[in-house]
């Protein structure tokens, strides 16, 4: 079961398993997503737990389509006209940030890019994967 968390102070509010909150201003590391990663049940199956995850927007890119492997897959691209809403995902380790990079087919089809997300009323550093160039 999931709660959710109001930081009063940013205006933003995490969605948490029980126990689970994790403050987005703390996290070693925020992961921008705007796919099936969202999904809490899916991200848990790929990172083996459920995750805490906070709504944010990433100004200056945009979704796109590609095709890898004869599937086609949608992909974040840098376009500074357009923003896309998703998650940043929080306090995930090393080892759970492999496992989505690996969901993520990085470096064969993606790349890890750091971007400024907006959580809340803020800005924070964050990571994503974009179409390999």
């Amino acid at each position: 079961m999931f709660e959710a968390t109001l930081i009063k102070e940013i205006f933003a509010v995490v969605f948490h398993p029980e126990g689970g909150f994790v403050d987005p201003r703390e996290s070693v590391e925020r992961v921008f997503v705007c796919g099936a990663l969202m999904d809490p049940a899916f991200l848990s199956d790929k990172i083996g737990r459920p995750a805490a995850m906070v709504p944010a927007t990433a100004k200056g890119f945009g979704r796109g389509w590609g095709e890898a492997g004869g599937k086609r897959f949608h992909f974040l691209r840098e376009d500074a006209a357009e923003t896309t809403q998703g998650m940043a995902l929080l306090g995930l380790s090393d080892e759970e940030i492999r496992a989505l990079e690996r969901f993520e087919q990085v470096p064969e089809t993606r790349r890890r890019a750091d971007i400024e997300i907006c959580v809340g009323d803020i800005v924070l550093p964050g990571i994503t994967y974009l179409a390999k160039k």
